[in-house]
């Protein structure tokens, strides 16, 4: 990730668990030890806060944090946005950018048409290095393990966001399936 390490992700999301939450729910979901570095021991050490954020937080509430955690990342990432943006400005309408896209996908990802929503696919275990997430707090992630999938809605920040700079209008996604929460891709439902 561009411009913050796997420390500063843990940290972000760290940060608004506590700034939602309080110190103490936030220090109850991570505990006192700060996020390790190695990448299987970091991806655990989410799982379990994950877990625990699902036992003592609302959906609603841990959801929203994690979609927060998602936009804050496509703003920390804004050239994968700005490079977005470049290829729409080709297109007359937002339809034909949709088209271009789906004709050719970025790397890793799929995406297909249905009326007014797009089902946004990430693929990461297709990837020239196959992995269980794009992010890198969940890279190190071992393939027998299973994350919830609350901490995937950082993902529906991320896609919400890109999408609605991208077209210039609001959207909303919704996720569908998810890679370390069981299922082999990510799926998002995107209406626009």
């Amino acid at each position: 990730m561009v411009g913050m390490t796997t420390k500063d992700i843990a940290k972000e999301i760290e940060r608004r668990v506590a700034t939602r939450l309080g110190e103490e729910m936030q220090t109850k979901i991570f505990g006192d030890s700060k996020a390790p570095s190695k990448p299987e021991k970091l991806s655990l050490w989410v799982k379990e806060a994950m877990d625990r954020m699902d036992a003592l937080v609302d959906y609603e509430t841990r959801s929203s944090i994690m979609r927060e955690c998602g936009a804050n990342c496509a703003n920390i990432n804004k050239r994968v946005v700005e490079a977005a943006k470049k290829r729409r400005a080709k297109h007359r309408t937002n339809e034909e950018f949709i088209e271009a896209e789906m004709a050719k996908p970025q790397k890793g990802t799929r995406l297909e048409k249905s009326g007014d929503t797009l089902i946004l696919t990430y693929t990461p275990r297709e990837w020239s290095r196959p992995m269980r997430c794009y992010c890198g707090l969940m890279r190190g992630f071992p393939s027998d393990s299973l994350c919830s999938s609350t901490y995937c809605h950082c993902g529906v920040g991320f896609v919400k966001m890109w999408w609605e700079e991208v077209l210039g209008k609001p959207i909303e996604v919704e996720l569908l399936e998810s890679a370390i929460s069981g299922s082999n891709e990510c799926r998002f439902h995107i209406a626009y």
